[in-house]
């Protein structure tokens, strides 16, 4: 199965109705069946009812495309990108869903992948990794079970923090990984984790 897979890079959501990509703005870098590279940035935007700006509720978003470009080559250190022309009303009509995306993909930039989905955090996957230089995810190595280990390890020592200060939300964010283990830095007050007996940054293996 041909799966073209996005960079999440919004609010997730967990919402049926708003769609099933999880994600409000997702993002890749990859090259279609030509072999010519393409960038490509997706937002879920609001229905409203006909002369109203009353949100509709009960349907997918529509989706947005904000950017869509040939990738070119660096002049004088800047890299090159050509936008591509899109109708903008007829991708309004379309649904924010794995299967209107994948259609419009296929049909508009000559491919042929069978479904997309979105990476969070704990895959690593970054487009704009190097400066003036984007990450393809054709080159990117795409390994669930590492992401699994990461997410389990965020959530335990996510859990711990929360329970030592007495937090109901979250209080850490992700801030390195490799392989092997992955680092979080805590946002509490110097005063909180002096009572918990935290430390600011903590590296736990996965």
């Amino acid at each position: 199965m041909r799966i073209l897979y996005f960079e999440g890079v919004g609010n997730p959501f967990s919402s049926e109705v708003v769609g099933d990509l999880r994600n409000y703005r997702i993002r890749t870098a990859f090259s279609n069946l030509d072999g010519i590279a393409y960038y490509v940035e997706l937002s879920a935007t609001p229905r409203y009812k006909k002369n109203s700006y009353k949100e509709i509720k009960d349907q997918a978003r529509a989706l947005s495309v904000p950017h869509l470009y040939k990738i070119g080559d660096v002049v004088e250190g800047l890299k090159q990108c050509h936008e591509v022309e899109r109708n903008f009303d007829k991708i309004y009509k379309l649904d924010y869903t794995k299967a209107s995306i994948t259609e419009w993909i296929n049909e508009v930039v000559n491919c042929q992948f069978d479904s997309v989905e979105v990476l969070d955090e704990f895959y690593g996957y970054d487009v704009y990794r190097e400066r003036d230089k984007y990450d393809l995810i054709d080159n990117f190595d795409v390994n669930h079970e590492l992401a699994s280990r990461r997410r389990e390890a965020y959530r335990k020592i996510d859990d711990m923090y929360k329970k030592a200060l007495n937090e109901r939300f979250t209080v850490i964010t992700l801030r390195e990984m490799d392989e092997n283990s992955i680092t979080i830095r805590c946002h509490a007050s110097e005063e909180a984790l002096r009572r918990s007996g935290l430390p600011r940054f903590t590296t736990i293996a996965v």
